[in-house]
């Protein structure tokens, strides 16, 4: 997939997986190709966990926000609110989704849920730090998880790695917190995924700041205010960031024509969607076709 549009797939909450026998998702996050070299706010209940390969990024995770240099990483828990934005150019990251169940569902035995604990908090989050040996030992495995993307023996490397993580998983998920926040953080959260959830099923339409707040029953302040804590932008950028991607992908997988397209994705008119695709893309949308993507400056 084009890594211009690859945190399309990324946004939905329900991740699709290639191969259900496998449930294991991996991409690359290439700060430099996003618009504003930053991805919005967004969640999922699949765990993630990632590394930074170059550069340095800045996560928003809830309302907690890391700095994360090269070589260190994190974990990012089941429906946990998260977005980023690159510290410095160039900054690359590598990801793997996959479900608390992966065990079981690679080799189709239920008894593989001994090697989980009930007292695992996985709705939670921690940096992992090259520096802390077991932290050393997940971020490696993913490193030989992404050198080994293209290998033709890529599922039984990322079998190998996902095994070995898990031999260190029950260090760190043992000392997490048990997630008692303040009720306020907890509310705040919730309606943010529901107005997230919203957007992603009601683009296409006529939206304003007021429809998405009602989405969540609070005032039009206390959505802005949720939208600047949990992504550091408004609900209208937002918005219109997340038509100008589903409108990306559609250039690139489909022969629908640019009025087409424009509609689908809510703009109110062709030629403010083509004005406002160049801003973000620094290419028209039928140059952005022809090039089959477009790296941004």
């Amino acid at each position: 997939m084009n890594e211009n549009v690859q945190l399309l797939d990324k946004l939905q909450e329900q991740v699709q997986y290639k191969n259900k026998e496998f449930p294991l998702v991996m991409f690359c996050d290439v700060f430099d190709n996003f618009v504003d070299n930053s991805f919005y706010c967004h969640w999922h209940d699949e765990i993630e966990l990632q590394i930074v390969l170059r550069g340095s990024v800045k996560y928003l995770l809830n309302q907690t926000a890391y700095v994360v240099e090269e070589g260190n990483g994190l974990f990012i828990g089941s429906r946990i609110l998260h977005s980023a934005r690159q510290m410095t150019g160039g900054s690359v990251a590598f990801n793997i989704l996959f479900p608390t169940t992966i065990l079981s569902r690679l080799f189709h035995n239920l008894s593989f849920h001994k090697y989980t604990s009930p007292s695992w908090n996985w709705s939670h989050m921690k940096y992992l730090d090259k520096d802390v040996p077991e932290e050393y030992e997940i971020l490696s495995s993913l490193r030989k998880i992404e050198e080994s993307v293209l290998s033709q023996s890529s599922e039984l490397a990322h079998t190998e790695a996902i095994l070995h993580i898990w031999q260190y998983l029950p260090m760190i998920l043992d000392h997490m917190p048990a997630g008692t926040f303040e009720p306020c953080h907890q509310i705040r959260e919730e309606r943010m995924r529901n107005m997230i959830s919203y957007i992603h099923d009601n683009y296409m339409q006529h939206i304003t700041a007021a429809s998405i707040a009602a989405s969540a029953n609070i005032s039009r302040s206390e959505c802005f205010r949720c939208f600047a804590l949990f992504g550091e932008t408004s609900p209208v950028d937002y918005l219109n960031k997340y038509r100008l991607h589903i409108a990306a992908k559609r250039l690139l997988d489909t022969n629908e024509s640019i009025s087409d397209i424009s509609h689908a994705c809510g703009f109110s008119s062709t030629s403010y969607f083509s004005k406002t695709f160049k801003d973000n893309y620094e290419h028209s949308p039928l140059s952005f076709r022809k090039r089959g993507g477009v790296t941004l400056s």
